[in-house]
């Protein structure tokens, strides 16, 4: 439901991110209405590379991201994958640093449609372990690969009390690859509603305009009357 504008606050911004190999870099901006883990209300910027090929710009990308986060005073949440976060412990230690929380991404990344439930269990609690061994403390959502869910999982998840986290808009998809910055602003701003979660994908060299666009997005939603938290703070809102 939309509500009235001066209504219009708490989304939560979290991201998504594969730390040096893989694809993905979320943001999400939520807003404490109705989130559920069929679908949260929330705002969702996801930002996707393939870094096989790219690491130097996969990692200039990833400091931007920061940069833009802490310019604009916005914490996020990063939904990891496990095998990642061993890999790249850096990263790993700058999300933490610069106090932005952390998600469970799976360990592999693979879809966990037609799974069983030991193999749905493994990919989960292992990368649960190794958000552990960074240090990190505070409650632990996941994010499905590709948004994915199919008896086993929900099931899974339903048992054990996991929040799982997806997203409804998802400009950079919706529009052409050469869309510009102010475009993808301007279909963000309106197809975004109080709970929307936006997915984008910014980290792939062809996406340059996605991640030209995020400060854009913050500061436009902003001007909506939104205010920032993360999921965790949004979780806490809602009682």
């Amino acid at each position: 439901p939309i509500c009235p504008k001066q209504c219009r606050y708490h989304p939560v911004l979290f991201l998504d991110i594969w730390l040096l190999e893989g694809s993905n870099v979320d943001i999400v901006l939520a807003n404490p209405y109705s989130f559920s883990e069929i679908k949260p209300e929330s705002v969702d910027i996801v930002i996707s590379t393939s870094t096989f090929e790219h690491v130097e710009f996969f990692w200039l990308s990833f400091l931007e991201i920061l940069k833009i986060l802490k310019e604009n005073n916005v914490k996020a949440t990063f939904y990891l994958v496990g095998k990642d976060i061993a890999r790249n412990p850096i990263q790993t230690n700058l999300i933490i640093e610069d106090e932005h929380e952390i998600g469970n991404h799976s360990y592999t990344h693979e879809k966990m449609i037609l799974k069983s439930i030991n193999f749905v269990s493994e990919e989960i609690e292992k990368t649960n372990q190794e958000i552990r061994n960074i240090g990190y403390a505070k409650s632990i959502t996941f994010r499905p690969p590709y948004g994915k869910k199919l008896v086993i999982l929900p099931y899974y998840l339903n048992e054990n009390d996991i929040l799982s986290v997806t997203w409804d808009v998802e400009p950079d998809s919706a529009l052409s690859l050469d869309s510009s910055p102010e475009d993808l602003v301007d279909y963000t701003l309106k197809h975004t509603y109080p709970g929307s979660i936006i997915l984008m994908h910014v980290m792939f060299e062809s996406r340059k305009n996605s991640m030209k666009s995020i400060s854009g997005i913050i500061k436009g939603l902003k001007l909506e009357g939104y205010r920032f938290v993360t999921v965790s703070e949004l979780l806490s809102i809602n009682g």
